[in-house]
Order: structure tokens, then C-alpha cells, then sequence
């Protein structure tokens, strides 16, 4: 083992117990000065930790102080007999409590989560046209929030002005005489790609601007406004529905 020179008078450290002694010696030394100046040097350590460099190094040492009890922790497990029974046996007894039981339904796979709710949604549709209409009109909102480069911040019942259930019977009213809503596209009269943003949104999106009509038909029209004439009908349509559902609340669909 080789040893050094001495800082102070260029000595070299010759054996171990040289090394040693002098080792204790500047111990005393660091803690001789600290006791005599205890206000000078903790206000010094203090600005420094505050300082840029002085936060930069305290989480690179707490980052790797991390990593070492990791470390130290895995060797031990693996290592040690004792200690590897010793945790097994404290995972077995926390795997009964309630805690235990939260923390792994959390942990439960995401993508079983997502097909859990896709499943869900799938039957609900299957079976709830009343889910299904909402389902409709909610995709189309989030779609014309997301080209604007918005976030959703009311719920598919603010945008649309109305209840699920009124909804329904809308859209029922306009319905030709003996027919469903099986192969029916909700249509936005007045085209919700026209609003450039979020009060725009919420008169395209109301109730009194949405339509059944065919695949076919939605296809054609795309994303074009509606002519004059047509607006006036729509207009006399929907004043005509309302006065039978009993003055449904209305909003302007176009400024």
C-alpha cells in the first residue's frame, strides 16, 4: 500500500500509523476551527446550498446516495439468507392488509383497464341508444376542441345546452315517421369545423344545431354552410319541434 506525500512539509507517509495520526490530527483540527467559528461556518454552508452549484451537487449526492442504498439493499437480498427470508416474510404480512390489496389495483395492467372500459363501451352502445347519441356528439366535440388546440372544460351537457334526455327526444322528433336511429349520422346543421374557438364552439355545438341524416348525405355535405333558404327552414324545423317539446331552451346557431 503506498501513501502520499504530506501537504504540509512535503514528508511522505511512510506507514500506515503515520497516516493515521496524521488523519486524527486534522479531525481535531477541522473540529477545533468549526467549535471556534460554528456561526461563521454554517452561515458559509448555508449560502452555498442555496447556491446554484451548491443545489446541483446536493441532488447529485442525493440522487447517488439513492442508487448506493439500492444497491447496497439488492446485494444484501441476494447475498443473505436471513435478510431474504426476513423480507419475504414482511411482503407476506403487508400483502394482507388493505393497503396491499389498493396498491396492486393500481398497479393493474393499463391495457387491461383500456379494454376493460372499451369493452364497456362497446356493449353499452350495443344496447343504450341513448348512450350512443352522447357518445356521438361527445366524440365529435372533443375533435373540433382538439383542431383548435383546446382543452375540454365543461361537459358534454354545458356544450350541447341540454340533457341527454332532451337530446334524445330532438333528435327523435326530426326522425322520418317509423324510423331509428341505426345507421343515423348526427349532423351539425350549421358545420362545427366554422368555429375558431370556444364561444364559436358552444353555439355549433348546442342541441337545436344538430340533425339526424343519412351516412350518405353527411358524406356529400362535408364541411359546407348551409344556403339561405335552407337556413330558414331549419329555422321554422326546429322553432316547430321546441313549441311541441314545450319551449325547450335555444340558442342562437349562427352570428
Amino acid at each position: 500500500m503506498g501513501y502520499g506525500p504530506s501537504y504540509k512539509n512535503g514528508e511522505w507517509w511512510s506507514s500506515e500509523e503515520v497516516y493515521q495520526k496524521r488523519l486524527l490530527a486534522g479531525r481535531k483540527q477541522t473540529a477545533r476551527y468549526y467549535a471556534e467559528n460554528k456561526e461563521e461556518v454554517l452561515a458559509k454552508n448555508r449560502k452555498w446550498r442555496e447556491s446554484l452549484s451548491g443545489r446541483e451537487w446536493q441532488e447529485a449526492y442525493e440522487a447517488g446516495r439513492t442508487k448506493i442504498k439500492a444497491d447496497q439493499s439488492r446485494h444484501r437480498y441476494q447475498n443473505d439468507p436471513e435478510v431474504r427470508e426476513r423480507i419475504k416474510l414482511r411482503n407476506r404480512e403487508w400483502n394482507k392488509t388493505s393497503s396491499a390489496t389498493k396498491y396492486y389495483r393500481r398497479r393493474q395492467s393499463t391495457e387491461e383497464r383500456k379494454e376493460y372500459v372499451r369493452k364497456n363501451r362497446r356493449e353499452r352502445i350495443k344496447q343504450d341508444p341513448l348512450y350512443l347519441l352522447r357518445h356521438r356528439v361527445a366524440n365529435r366535440v372533443r375533435r373540433a376542441l382538439g383542431n383548435l388546440g383546446l382543452k375540454k372544460s365543461k361537459t358534454i351537457q354545458e356544450y350541447c345546452g341540454c340533457s341527454p334526455d332532451l337530446l334524445r327526444k330532438f333528435i327523435a322528433a326530426q326522425l322520418p315517421k317509423g324510423r331509428n336511429m341505426e345507421g343515423v349520422h348526427i349532423d351539425h346543421f350549421f358545420p362545427i369545423s366554422m368555429a375558431t374557438n370556444e364561444r364559436d364552439l358552444l353555439i355549433y355545438s348546442h342541441f337545436s344545431n344538430l340533425r339526424p341524416i343519412s351516412a350518405q348525405e353527411n358524406l356529400i355535405k362535408g364541411g359546407t354552410p348551409p344556403e339561405p333558404d335552407e337556413i330558414m327552414e331549419r329555422s321554422r324545423l326546429v322553432e316547430g319541434i321546441l313549441a311541441q317539446m314545450g319551449g325547450a331552451p335555444t340558442a342562437p346557431m349562427q352570428e
